[in-house]
């Protein structure tokens, strides 16, 4: 018998670094964007898990101490009603959407985590995330918000300085 388990490459989001529409790098501070949507293709075939990799953000100065990173997870059964009126595939600032959210609703968006900045540091790797773990199921149709509130902008685009991708498992 064969093992039914596979876990795909790990590959960029939609709209992460250095994609078509790169909604990650060089993200301005006090900006929020979600980097595009993932689905398993099939509602009848979902996915065992999607993974959040450890993740690289480079910042383009050094921030002040006490400031954050965050990313917020965003879920949808249909792909058309997402929480709070977000848009995960807007290449425009969601901070003003994303904050009235969560000043009616504040457990309405799930945070994955939060970095909180040091003075002079200015390059910052997230942890490794499985979305099954954070939630006990995988959404149909899901979004990563992330939430510069660093108080300096990401760093331009380079493979070595701005890192987001995600994995798959599947069950065949």
């Amino acid at each position: 018998m064969t093992n039914p388990f596979t876990r795909s490459a790990a590959t960029n989001w939609p709209n992460g670094p250095n994609a078509g529409t790169d909604n990650f790098s060089s993200l301005a501070n006090g900006a929020c964007k979600c980097l595009g949507v993932l689905s398993p293709g099939t509602v009848s075939a979902p996915w065992g898990d999607i993974i959040l990799p450890s993740w690289k953000i480079t910042l383009a100065s050094g921030p002040t101490t006490g400031n954050t990173i965050k990313r917020y997870l965003f879920m949808s059964e249909d792909n058309s009603v997402w929480p709070g009126g977000i848009n995960p595939t807007s290449s425009s600032d969601q901070s003003s959407v994303l904050t009235a959210f969560l000043n009616y609703n504040p457990s309405g968006a799930q945070l994955i985590d939060q970095v909180t900045v040091s003075n002079g540091v200015t390059a910052y790797e997230l942890g490794w995330v499985s979305i099954r773990g954070l939630l006990g199921n995988v959404p149909t149709y899901c979004t990563i918000a992330v939430y510069n509130q660093s108080g300096v902008a990401f760093a331009a685009y380079s493979s070595s300085n701005q890192v987001a991708n995600y994995a798959t498992d599947s069950y065949n």
